[in-house]
Formats: structure tokens, C-alpha cells, sequence
């Protein structure tokens, strides 16, 4: 799997990716079988950073998996 950084925006203490995910599903997933197919799929990370030692503190990851289970097994 392959990820790529689509677009970056920092907000105050977030910062805000948009991502696409890229990759070949050749091992079992969920109880689903590989079907050997290309999967493409996008999604959003949400991180907080906390001020002064600028760790991440926290971080949110939204994708649908429903519409790649959908498309993809």
C-alpha cells in the first residue's frame, strides 16, 4: 500500500490531510478473500498538535471502508 499527501492545511493546533491510499489487495482482509485487484481509496487526517513541544496529541483518520469492502471484495 502506497499513500499519497493530496493536500496539507494547518488550522491553529490542527492540521488537516487529505490523502489517497494505493495498492494491491493480495492477503485476506476482514474475513474476505485477496482478489488481486487494484485498490484506490481516499481519505482525511485530522491531527492536534500541542503547543510548545510540537508532538501530535491526538488523530483522527476518516475513510469510507463500507465503499471499499463494497468495490473491492
Amino acid at each position: 500500500m502506497h499513500f499519497y499527501t493530496q493536500d496539507v492545511k494547518v488550522e491553529g493546533f490542527n492540521v488537516i490531510l487529505r490523502w489517497k491510499g494505493r495498492g494491491t489487495n493480495e492477503s485476506e482482509y476482514l474475513g474476505y478473500e485477496a482478489s488481486g485487484e487494484e485498490m484506490l481509496f481516499h481519505g482525511v487526517t485530522v491531527s492536534c498538535i500541542k503547543h510548545g513541544n510540537e508532538k501530535i496529541v491526538s488523530q483522527w483518520h476518516y475513510y469510507s471502508l463500507g465503499t471499499l469492502l463494497r468495490r473491492y471484495v
